[in-house]
């Protein structure tokens, strides 16, 4: 009820506007600055990452050629990605890769099975020992 009023009371004030809808396209002004952030680091993509936030690996797999591409491609959300998800990828190529090293180092064996029947008189002789030593089975 309260809320209601509230927004009621806080219509009155508002005024309509006209919303202003981007094209898609990157500002020249934008673009330039971004070349330029590039070409004054000389394209040191640990330079560019810190500078503009972006994670780095997003960068290294879709490099740029020149300033003005790498500013397109900023501008465009290209270098922007999931941290979790660039996360996620690296720790799957790891595991792959410690997991492939992994088999080549283990052999093969032949599983061996034991009797499977359980004789009465060893259940009788294993219940006996649980019992004498009151279920401790570091002693066991």
């Amino acid at each position: 009820k309260r809320l209601e009023e509230d927004i009621n009371m806080k219509k009155t004030v508002l005024k309509r506007t006209a919303t202003k809808e981007n094209a898609g396209g990157a500002i020249a002004e934008d673009i330039a600055f971004f070349e330029k952030l590039y070409n004054d680091s000389k394209g040191n993509y640990q330079q560019l990452a810190k500078s503009c936030g972006f994670n780095i690996n997003l960068l290294k797999k879709n490099p740029p050629k020149s300033g003005e591409e790498f500013a397109n491609k900023l501008l465009s959300g290209c270098y922007i990605g999931d941290d979790s998800a660039i996360t996620a990828a690296d720790l799957r190529n790891q595991l792959k890769d410690g997991l492939g090293s992994a088999k080549n180092g283990l052999k093969r064996t032949a599983t061996k099975e034991g009797p499977r029947d359980v004789s009465a008189e060893d259940l009788k002789s294993a219940s006996k020992l649980f019992t004498q030593h009151k279920g401790d089975l570091k002693i066991l």
